[in-house]
C-alpha cells in the first residue's frame, strides 16, 4: 500500500499513529508535550481526516529542517545566584547571575542576557529568549544532532526551576513528526505494527485549506476568510467586477480562478475589483482568468493596508502576455551590424523580425562619418528597451570623422576599444530615448562640455600646480592675495594686528608672539608704522617694559620698532591708552632681514607684574631683498638699511 493509498483510507477503520521524526511509537513525553500530539493510537474514524489536515501545513513548513529547542521554567526566585546552566554538559553561563527575589520575570531576563552574552564556542552556543518565568533555548544549528541533550541548571540557594531535554530538531527534508496508518481492525492502541504505512509525505502535500466554491452573483464573489491562505473557485461563469472577503487579516492571500468544468469567469478591469470589509480595494490592471493577491501593509501610518498582486497574472488576451517596459527583449538573440569605414548613414528598424539587442562590428580607420539611426517597427510597444554595444568593433577616427548612434557621438577612445553601450527606450509620444554607457576606466572620455561651469573646486585640483598653462593677461589683480597685490603696486601698505592677553604679555621676552608671517624667499618685511592699544586694568607692567617689533631674535640689531613707556603706564582703571610708536632706525644696526617674520617681544626679560591685555597693530611693506638696498624704514630717517638674505 502506497502513502497516497493509505491517505485515502483515512476514516475507514483501524488506527492512526503520530511519532517523532525517528518514527518510533509511542513518542517521548517531552516530544508529545511540546508538539501537542498523542502517545496512543487514534481511532481511524470519521473526523480523523480533519485532525490530519490540521497538521498538513505544519509538516510542509518543516521540510527544510528545524532547530532543536528546550524550555527552562523558573519556579522560585530567592535572594541567591544562578551558578550554572549546561546543555549536553557544556556551560552556557560565564559566571554567576544574581536572582531577583520574588520576581521570576526579571530573574529569567537576567539569566537570558547572561547566556546570550557568553560564547562557549560553536556549535554549543544555545540562544536564549525570555517569556515571563520561561527561558526558551534554541540550538545554534539545524538538524537532529542537538536533540536529546540534557539541560541542567543550578542555584546557590533556594531558587528552583524545571528543565526538559532538548528536542524537535530535524534535518533538511525530514518531517518534524511522522504519521502512520494501520487500517486493520486488529490494530493496537498502544503499539504500532510493522505493517503500518507512513502517510506523512501524502499529508504534507495537501493544501491546508481546500478550495471554496463561490458562485458569481451579480458580477461578484462574496465569501468569508477561512485561513491565511484562501482559494476561491468561481462557479457559474460570467464577469467578476468585485470580490468581497470579510474578516481579512494582514498577510492573508486569496487566489481566484474558474472551477474546472464550469463556465469561464473573468476578473474584469475597473475600480474596486477586490473589496474588503475594511473598505480598501485592489484595482485590476486588466482582465484576467486567475489572480493571486496578498493583504499587507503598503506604507507606514494609519489605514494603509491593501491588496498587492502576489503572483503573475494569467492574462485573458494572449498578446498582453509580453510585458513592455522590460529589458527582456521581445525576441531572444543579438543582431550584428558592421560599421561602414568609408562612412554611411545607416538605419535599423526595431521590432518585427529584428532583434532588440545589437552588436556593432568592424575594425579599421574611419574615413567618413558613420551614423546609425533607430526606427520603430512592427510590434514594438511603448516602454520597450534594448542595448546597442560596441564590443565587436575597434574603430580609429581619422581627421574629423566620427561615429554616432542615434545622435550620440562615441568618444574616440571608446570607439577604438569598443568599450561602450547605448541604452534605448521606446516612448510612443517622443520616439527613442538613448543614453551612452561608457567604460569609465578608459582614458580620454570626458570633454569640456561634460563639466558644469564652476564645477571644479580647489579640492579637486592637485597641490603644486605651477601655473605653466596660464595664458598671458589671464589673471586679474583681484585674483591674487593681498601680499602679492602689495608687491605688484610697488609700495602698497599692508596691515596686521594681534591681541595679547596679559598672561602672555608677562612672558613676551621668553615667548614672543608672531604678528606677520615670513614673506618668502627673496622678500623682506619693512615696518612703516605701529601702535599699542591698552585698556588699563589695575596693575601696571613692571621692571621689563620695553616693547619691540622685530625679527625672531633677542638681538636688538633686528628691531624695527621700539616703545619704552606704554607698558609702564598706570592711569585710572578703565583708561584707554592708544600709543603711536616709533620706528627704530640707525646706521649702525641691521634691522631688516630677508624672509623673516615680524614678532612682538619685550626687551631684556619678562615683565614682573601687570594685568592688562594689549593690542598691537602694524602697517608694513613687502620688498624684494637685495644685498644692499636703499630703503628708508620711516620718512624721518635718512640712513641706509642693509638687508641680509
Amino acid at each position: 500500500m502506497t502513502p497516497q493509498e493509505g491517505y485515502t483510507m483515512l476514516g475507514t477503520g483501524g488506527m492512526v499513529y503520530v511519532t517523532g521524526p525517528d518514527g518510533n511509537f509511542p513518542c517521548t513525553d517531552d516530544f508529545a508535550a511540546s508538539m501537542d500530539v498523542p502517545q496512543i493510537g487514534l481511532r481511524n474514524v470519521t473526523g480523523i481526516t480533519e485532525f490530519i489536515k490540521s497538521k498538513a501545513a505544519f509538516i510542509r513548513n518543516t521540510v527544510s529542517g528545524t532547530y532543536a529547542t528546550s524550555i527552562i521554567t523558573l519556579t522560585n526566585a530567592a535572594a541567591d545566584n544562578c551558578t550554572s546552566i549546561t546543555v549536553g554538559g557544556v556551560a552556557q553561563l560565564g559566571g554567576a547571575v544574581a536572582m531577583t527575589a520574588g520576581n521570576l520575570t526579571v530573574s529569567a531576563a537576567s539569566i537570558t542576557a547572561a547566556m546570550n552574552a557568553y560564547v562557549p564556542g560553536a556549535p554549543y552556543d544555545w540562544a536564549a529568549t525570555p517569556s515571563g518565568a520561561l527561558i526558551y533555548l534554541k540550538a545554534p544549528v539545524i538538524g537532529t544532532a542537538p536533540n536529546a541533550q540534557t539541560v541542567a541548571i543550578a542555584f546557590s540557594g533556594l531558587s528552583t526551576a524545571t528543565v526538559y531535554p532538548t528536542f524537535g530538531g530535524t534535518d533538511a527534508d525530514e518531517y518534524r513528526f511522522k504519521i502512520f496508518i494501520d487500517p486493520s481492525p486488529s490494530a493496537s492502541v498502544t503499539s504500532m505494527r510493522g505493517s503500518a504505512v507512513e502517510i506523512t509525505q501524502a499529508i504534507g502535500a495537501l493544501p491546508p485549506n481546500p478550495p471554496t466554491d463561490v458562485a458569481v452573483v451579480a458580477n461578484a464573489l462574496t465569501f468569508t476568510r477561512k485561513d491565511t491562505t484562501n482559494n476561491v473557485a468561481a462557479t457559474g461563469g460570467g464577469t467578476i467586477n468585485n470580490v468581497f472577503m470579510a474578516d481579512v487579516q494582514e498577510g492573508d492571500t486569496v487566489t481566484v480562478y474558474t472551477k474546472a468544468g464550469e463556465l469561464p469567469a473573468t476578473v474584469a478591469t475597473g475600480a474596486g475589483n477586490i473589496t474588503l470589509s475594511t473598505g480598501t480595494s485592489y484595482v485590476s490592471s486588466g482582465p484576467t482568468e486567475s489572480i493571486s493577491l496578498q493583504y499587507k501593509l503598503l506604507t507606514t501610518g494609519p489605514n494603509t493596508y491593501g491588496w498587492v498582486e502576489a503572483s503573475s497574472r494569467i492574462e485573458a488576451t494572449p498578446a498582453n502576455i509580453r510585458a513592455s517596459g522590460s529589458i527582456v527583449p521581445q525576441t531572444a538573440g543579438i543582431t550584428n551590424i558592421a560599421v561602414t569605414l568609408g562612412g554611411a548613414g545607416a538605419n535599423y528598424v526595431l521590432g518585427g523580425a529584428n532583434l532588440y539587442s545589437v552588436r556593432m562590428t568592424g575594425a579599421g580607420n574611419l574615413t567618413g562619418n558613420y551614423t546609425l539611426s533607430l526606427t520603430a517597427g512592427t510590434g514594438i510597444l511603448d516602454g520597450d528597451m534594448g542595448i546597442i554595444t560596441g564590443q565587436g568593433s575597434a574603430i580609429t577616427y581619422t581627421g574629423a570623422f566620427t561615429m554616432a548612434i542615434s545622435g550620440i557621438t562615441i568618444p574616440a577612445s571608446l570607439a577604438l576599444t569598443g568599450s561602450w553601450s547605448i541604452a534605448w527606450q521606446y516612448q510612443a509620444a517622443v520616439g527613442f530615448m538613448v543614453s551612452l554607457m561608457p567604460d569609465i576606466t578608459r582614458p580620454n572620455i570626458v570633454g569640456t562640455s561634460q563639466f558644469i561651469d564652476l564645477a571644479v573646486t580647489n579640492a579637486k585640483i592637485a597641490s603644486g600646480i605651477d601655473g605653466a598653462k596660464l595664458l598671458a593677461n589671464s589673471v586679474s589683480y583681484g585674483a591674487v592675495d593681498p601680499m602679492i597685490q602689495a608687491m605688484l603696486v610697488g609700495g602698497g601698505i599692508l596691515y596686521a594686528s594681534v591681541t595679547i592677553a596679559s598672561a602672555d604679555v608677562l612672558t613676551l621676552n621668553t615667548t614672543p608672539i608672531q604678528i606677520v608671517a615670513a614673506p618668502g624667499a627673496g622678500f623682506a618685511l619693512i615696518l612703516q608704522q605701529w601702535t599699542i592699544n591698552m585698556i588699563f586694568n589695575t596693575t601696571a607692567y613692571a621692571t621689563n617694559i620695553g616693547l619691540v617689533v622685530r625679527h625672531p631674535t633677542v638681538a636688538a640689531v633686528h628691531e624695527q620698532g621700539r616703545n619704552l613707556l606704554t607698558l609702564g603706564s598706570a592711569p585710572a582703571p578703565g583708561t584707554i591708552i592708544w600709543t603711536a610708536c616709533s620706528i627704530r632706525g640707525d646706521m649702525t644696526n641691521t634691522q631688516i632681514v630677508a624672509n623673516q617674520p615680524l614678532e612682538v617681544a619685550v626687551l631684556v626679560g619678562d615683565p614682573t607684574a601687570g594685568d592688562s591685555d594689549i593690542q598691537v597693530r602694524v602697517w608694513y611693506l613687502i620688498k624684494r631683498a637685495f644685498a644692499l638696498i636703499f630703503v628708508n624704514p620711516h620718512p624721518r630717517y635718512h640712513n641706509c638699511t642693509f638687508v641680509r638674505y
